[in-house]
């Protein structure tokens, strides 16, 4: 190489390399530790260094400054017919040149792509145009669209610019799924993708981490143009609150065929939750359900009610929400009646002691499709942890895979470690076990082990118990159990509901 192509070479991995790390120096939800983005310098710099040394040189570049002729790099050039996908783990600033390179394709063709997924990559307004050029040449087959987290380091004028631009260039796109994830958008960023969201063809909405505030749940329902199309929608990580759930229900309450429903961490409390439910009890049928890191407290009865009203759902996730047993009750009185087809349950931290589990026990040894059960972080101690192991023993949910007990509090002591082992056990199928942070005595450990391996050939199916205390309790003497069978059944036996 020479002099002055060295020195192209060189200008182009600082300019990229910088670009990557002041992209990285900001996000949606703040600021990064500095050293954070000089090890991202550090390790473009570094790669794109080893890149020159072995190709003589890096793509895009020419001794003239110009650019150079060869095939783009990143995801672009090994990406399925119709696919273009920059998603990586770098997060790095486009300019207007390097979007040129990397959308090359799309610039080319015409009428060809039907997925795009411009995630991680950071656009400013230059770069965006040549993300709308791209886009308006192939209005006609674009069906996916995912462009979350591209303004991350942005100043607001320009992520609001940036937005409108390639959000305008959709108009007329039969696009089916939207991702918008990932950015601080709040209302004015919300606004900013009036065109997209207008979009009547969107079945798939993801709005995960944008500062859904009120406001911005105002103007998601005012721009929405469709909601009777909505299959799937997806909120997480957001500010929503109980007046912006009330927005969100009245959006629900207008999509009869919604089966995918996602509204986590988003400050959710009692009264926002009973508006949900209500729009659940008259309009959509789920499949899967997940509101868990709400409050929604006292309002799971009514909705527990509304979910008896959706024969088909199979995933339920309610865990920190404070359930407590009244909630738990009438979990337990919804699963009876009306979701038979429940493949899934996930209801962590919820203080759902000794009373409330026998009835969800009940309950859920009538579901023989269960695969999944999360009661972890919950009250349940030995005694409801004996009730639910009678309950889901041999043939009773006999699907289930998956069962986490772990962190109560009571904890789990031997008695309780057994009695669930055998249960576990008796599933043919059964992959994981998790028992950690409890209190289960040293012979208790081992003769759970001794359970798993008698029933499933192997212990493997045991969690970590690095966080298990060992408590105090005596342990048992040498010929006080004579096999593993008898002291579980007298478990069952005596805790039997």
């Amino acid at each position: 190489m020479e002099d002055k192509e060295i020195q192209q070479v060189v200008h182009t991995i600082e300019t990229r390399s910088y670009a990557a790390a002041s992209a990285s120096a900001t996000t949606t939800t703040g600021a990064r530790e500095k050293q954070e983005s000089v090890d991202l310098y550090v390790k473009m710099a570094a790669g794109m260094v080893l890149t020159a040394a072995k190709q003589g040189g890096i793509a895009g570049t020419h001794p003239s400054g110009g650019r150079q002729e060869q095939a783009p790099t990143h995801q672009a050039q090994t990406a399925l017919p119709g696919v273009l996908d920059l998603h990586s783990e770098d997060r790095y600033f486009v300019d207007r040149d390097r979007a040129e390179e990397l959308l090359e394709r799309m610039l080319r063709e015409k009428d060809t792509f039907h997925t795009v997924r411009l995630s991680t990559k950071g656009f400013g307004e230059e770069s965006a145009w040549v993300v709308a050029r791209a886009f308006q040449n192939h209005r006609r087959t674009l069906k996916q669209v995912d462009i979350s987290d591209i303004i991350s380091g942005r100043h607001q004028r320009e992520a609001l610019k940036v937005l409108e631009i390639v959000t305008g260039s959709l108009e007329g796109a039969p696009i089916r799924v939207l991702n918008l994830s990932d950015q601080a958008l709040g209302e004015t960023g919300v606004r900013a993708c009036a065109t997209a969201l207008n979009n009547p063809n969107i079945e798939e909405l993801y709005l995960e981490n944008i500062g859904c505030s009120h406001d911005a749940c105002i103007a998601l329902r005012e721009l929405l143009a469709a909601p009777e199309k909505l299959k799937k929608l997806q909120l997480h990580n957001n500010m929503t609150g109980d007046e912006g759930a009330k927005e969100l229900a009245a959006i629900i309450a207008k999509a009869p065929h919604l089966e995918h429903l996602k509204i986590t961490s988003s400050r959710v409390g009692e009264e926002g939750g009973l508006e949900i439910a209500q729009a659940l009890k008259d309009s959509c049928k789920l499949k899967s359900l997940d509101l868990q890191d709400n409050l929604l407290g006292e309002a799971i009865v009514q909705l527990a009610d509304a979910l008896s009203s959706h024969p088909e759902l199979e995933c339920l996730n309610l865990s920190y929400n404070c359930m407590e047993d009244e909630g738990a009750n009438a979990l337990a009185e919804c699963l009876q009646t009306g979701t038979k087809k429940l493949k899934e349950l996930q209801v962590a931290g919820n203080d759902i002691s000794n009373d409330g589990i026998r009835s969800l026990a009940v309950a859920l040894g009538g579901i023989p499709g269960l695969e999944v059960l999360n009661l972890a972080e919950n009250a349940l101690g030995d005694s409801g942890t004996i009730a639910l192991s009678s309950q889901l023993y041999e043939e009773r949910c006999k699907s289930l895979t998956r069962l986490d007990l772990s962190h109560q509090d009571p904890p789990i002591t031997k008695y309780g470690a057994v009695a669930v082992a055998r249960c576990a056990a008796s599933k043919r199928h059964f992959q994981l076990l998790e028992l950690n942070g409890n209190c289960i005595q040293a012979d208790g450990i081992e003769m759970t082990r001794k359970v798993l391996v008698q029933g499933l050939g192997s212990d493997n199916c045991l969690g970590s118990l690095v966080e298990n205390e060992e408590s105090d309790a005596e342990e048992w003497e040498e010929g006080d159990v004579q096999d593993v069978e008898d002291i579980t059944d007298s478990f069952v036996r005596n805790f039997r509901i």
